[in-house]
């Protein structure tokens, strides 16, 4: 993998990894207080046979922090600036978590550069006023109590299975480096109405999952989604099982990439 940087529009230094050849690309978005390293067992693995990329989203891992910008929209666009750079017209986006909305709003603004989506353990919700009727909601709790330390670190070690307490440590670690403004911005961000996003996604969506998801709920949101989900893992399923993530991508790029009843429609 060779690192490399870019200067988006606002002036802010964004850092991702790229290597690999062949189509389609596929571009990795990390989640709340993650990072592009936590996609190294995908990228490996992809890159014997794709062109593969992962972003720091501003404010996380090696990219710069400024004071604004953490929203689902200029994480889009940092993203649309970095794949410009690179000159990727068209990529498999594979999101985590809470780099899914941004995900979400850059399928919807630029359809065609989305050849499909992989939503790795994330939520679809309607929007959330936090400031509110709904400030009592837990992303809101959550948002508040992350300003403490100690229960920062408890959130966030609650996403790691107890089966792999050695890979806890690291990423708690990675998310205790993440600026706590950045931090609190971010989380809040995730208040948005993803619903609507999802809605308008119009390419082929692989949802993956630890634990059981709404396919009835869901297949009313996308307009064509497959559902995978993993075993023995928690919420950071890239992480703890890659060997199960990467097969259900492989197993999509055959199956799902392909909709004779989608595709032959006028």
């Amino acid at each position: 993998m060779e690192d490399r940087f870019v200067n988006v529009v606002d002036g802010t230094m964004l850092h991702y990894v790229t290597g690999g050849q062949g189509e389609p690309t596929i571009v990795f978005v990390h989640g709340w207080c993650s990072n592009a390293t936590h996609f190294e067992a995908q990228l490996t693995a992809f890159s014997k046979t794709h062109g593969v990329l992962a972003i720091d989203r501003r404010g996380h891992g090696a990219s710069e922090a400024p004071e604004r910008g953490y929203n689902a929209q200029q994480h889009a666009n940092d993203l649309a600036a970095v794949l410009d750079h690179e000159k990727i017209a068209s990529a498999v986006i594979v999101g985590h978590a809470g780099g899914c909305p941004s995900v979400l709003q850059f399928a919807n603004d630029a359809p065609d550069r989305c050849e499909a989506l992989v939503l790795l353990d994330t939520r679809i919700s309607a929007k959330a006023d936090l400031r509110g009727s709904d400030s009592d909601s837990p992303l809101a709790a959550m948002v508040s109590s992350i300003a403490d330390d100690d229960a920062f670190e408890r959130i966030y070690r609650g996403f790691i299975s107890d089966r792999r307490p050695e890979l806890a440590d690291s990423v708690v670690a990675a998310a205790l480096r993440v600026p706590r403004r950045v931090a609190q911005a971010d989380l809040a961000s995730l208040a948005i109405d993803t619903v609507s996003l999802a809605k308008s996604v119009s390419c082929p969506v692989l949802w993956i999952t630890a634990e059981s998801a709404d396919e009835v709920l869901l297949r009313s949101i996308f307009r064509d989604v497959q559902f995978e989900v993993v075993s023995d893992s928690g919420h950071f399923v890239q992480l703890e099982v890659p060997d199960q993530v990467n097969a259900a991508i492989m197993s999509f790029f055959k199956t799902g990439l392909v909709n004779p009843e989608r595709d032959n429609q006028p």
